[in-house]
């Protein structure tokens, strides 16, 4: 099984952030009830979203009630127009 996550440069950060990525899980790991783990990683795989530090923080931030993608890009835009 292999996975590759492409990712491009938005330059939100610019150069000082260049390199540096986590990855969100949009379906917790513990949510995953599958034994055979080829299957599970495959399936990991497809639910997960790079942010950066700050951003996958903030996400996690209320620990019963993540924020979703939209969400989080909402706070974002909103913060920067308003």
């Amino acid at each position: 099984m292999t996975g590759v996550v492409i990712l491009r440069n938005l330059g939100f950060h610019g150069e000082l952030g260049r390199g540096f990525i986590e990855i969100h899980h949009e379906k917790p790991l513990y949510e995953f009830e599958e034994d055979d783990r080829e299957k599970f990683m495959g399936e990991a795989v497809l639910s997960v979203k790079p942010l950066c530090s700050n951003c996958h923080r903030m996400v996690h931030r209320n620990k019963n009630n993540f924020l979703t993608m939209e969400q989080l890009k909402g706070l974002i835009h909103d913060n920067r127009t308003g």
